[in-house]
């Protein structure tokens, strides 16, 4: 899907936010153009932007900001392809997380988290004074 006029991306390459709005362009095939950005922007800042970036001039004219909010407002407007399609693969390191690491993690929260409570209550741990 291509447009006639590209969307302008106001932002910086070193900006995740910059490089998530762009790679989902790239994504939905789009044509964007980078203008590097780190300062004000009168007409921005007459529409609302709070200085963040990146924000996006469309090709119809309006301004965009915060990515996701970008993100969903495209995805509504071009559906094709479907950026909830994408699908992770299920990872081994993954599964070993999610089955070993983090309920290990959650009941040793759990006990330290009850330690403290019982101390702060004046209990004392077996063999301490």
């Amino acid at each position: 899907m291509t447009n006639a006029a590209p969307f302008l991306v106001h932002g910086l390459t070193v900006s995740y936010f910059t490089r998530k709005v762009t790679g989902y362009l790239d994504y939905k095939g789009l044509a964007w153009r980078l203008q590097p950005t780190v300062g004000l922007n009168p007409e921005a800042r007459a529409a609302g932007w709070n200085g963040g970036i990146p924000f996006v001039a469309t090709p119809e004219g309006e301004l965009i900001w915060d990515s996701t909010a970008l993100i969903l407002h495209l995805e509504q407007r071009y559906p094709d392809p479907a950026a909830s399609d994408v699908r992770v693969p299920r990872l081994p390191a993954r599964r070993l997380l999610r089955r070993v690491a983090l309920p290990t993690c959650g009941r040793l929260a759990l006990a330290l988290r009850r330690e403290s409570a019982l101390r702060q209550l004046g209990y004392r741990a077996r063999g301490q004074p």
